[in-house]
This record gives C-alpha cells, sequence and structure tokens, in this order.
C-alpha cells in the first residue's frame, strides 16, 4: 500500500517495479485534472463534441489566457453574467465573484490566473434545488486504461 504523501516521483518509480502486486489510493501526475482550469479545457473539448442542445457546461474561459475569445463572446451576448473562479489561498477558501466584465471584479484579483463561465439564473435543478451527481471509479491500470464503474452513484441536493 501506498500512501499518497509520496512525491508522484516515487510513486511512479513504485508502480515500475517488477514481481510484486500493488495498491495505492491514487495515481501519480493526476492532481492536474482536478484543478480548475486543467477542468476548463477538458470541458471545452467535451463541449466541441457536443452539439449546442446537448451541452452540459457552460462557456468556459482560462485568463488572462483566453481574454481574445472571452471578449469575442461577451461581444455577442453582451448582457450575459459571468462567475469567475479563484482557486484558494493558502489556509483560505475558493473566491467566486459574479461580473459583467473583469473590471467588476476587485482590482487585486483582476491580473490573477482565473476561470470565468457564464453564470446561468436559472440552473438546472431536481425537485427545485441545485445538485450534482458523483459516480466512482476504480482505475485498475492504466497502459492500456482499465476500469471499473460502480453500480451506484451519489448525489447531492443543495
Amino acid at each position: 500500500w501506498v500512501s499518497s504523501k509520496l512525491p508522484d516521483e516515487e510513486v511512479a518509480e513504485w508502480l515500475n517495479t517488477e514481481g510484486m502486486s500493488k495498491m495505492m489510493n491514487r495515481y501519480p501526475n493526476v492532481k492536474p485534472l482536478f484543478e480548475r482550469d486543467m477542468y476548463a479545457c477538458l470541458a471545452e473539448l467535451a463541449n466541441d463534441f457536443d452539439t449546442e442542445e446537448q451541452r452540459s457546461v457552460p462557456p468556459t474561459f482560462i485568463l488572462p489566457d483566453d481574454i481574445p475569445k472571452f471578449k469575442a463572446y461577451k461581444k455577442a451576448c453582451p448582457k450575459a453574467i459571468f462567475m469567475a473562479k479563484f482557486d484558494a489561498a493558502e489556509n483560505e477558501t475558493a473566491q467566486f465573484y459574479l461580473m459583467k466584465k473583469r473590471s467588476d471584479l476587485p482590482q487585486r484579483l483582476r491580473d490573477q490566473r482565473m476561470v470565468v463561465q457564464r453564470y446561468f439564473k436559472k440552473p438546472l435543478l431536481l425537485d427545485g434545488r441545485q445538485f450534482d451527481m458523483r459516480v466512482y471509479v476504480v482505475l485498475v491500470g492504466y497502459d492500456p486504461i482499465h476500469a471499473f464503474i460502480a453500480d451506484e452513484g451519489f448525489v447531492k441536493i443543495g
């Protein structure tokens, strides 16, 4: 069993040793998949495969990288409201701000890296309440990918 406190390099080295079965609670180098900007990139890729009616992720931009795309979208949808999401600083919670333009943000945050998504006043609701769904997956191998998806999931209703 390997603890998650080992550096990624040591975990990768341990996984590559031959002659023993291995169990661990994470794979090395997957942390970026759970960060806001990587999620935004993956969501954009998913939206590329969906039709406008199927899209489940609102238009998403990573600023300052996507400023030209963000400005073009704002020009096409001038009344749109956006949610700016900042990663949590040390010992702080994550920060969220509603805005129509970057100047609506506090001055200290305007130049920081952020994920900006279009805000919808009427999100998809379940019994009149916001919700999220979780599906549990056990990744057994990654070359080739071999995974099991749990029969049951989890729905959190807000």
